[in-house]
């Protein structure tokens, strides 16, 4: 799975989906999703929360300005792991 690091410069949030702008440890700078949605999926408890989870992380990082490396698969720009250096 392809990774990025580095530190994020600044979070946006939609109503279907959230995304982040990353600079990266190489000064190039990736938009990465925290979250989208779909016409056939559901907002749920579940998915509201993790989206929280997510962006509170993103906040954090991005107000003490800590490097992050955020998975995502191969060929989706979708964040499926974020880490706190």
């Amino acid at each position: 799975m392809p990774s990025a690091e580095g530190s994020i410069r600044s979070i946006n949030v939609f109503d279907n989906f959230c995304c982040v702008s990353l600079l990266k440890t190489d000064n190039t700078l990736q938009t990465l999703l925290l979250w989208s949605y779909g016409a056939a999926q559901q907002d749920n408890a579940k998915n509201r929360l993790l989206h929280g989870m997510f962006l509170s992380l993103a906040r954090d990082s991005f107000l003490h300005n800590r490097t992050v490396t955020l998975t995502h698969d191969s060929g989706s720009s979708l964040v499926t792991s974020f880490l706190i250096e």
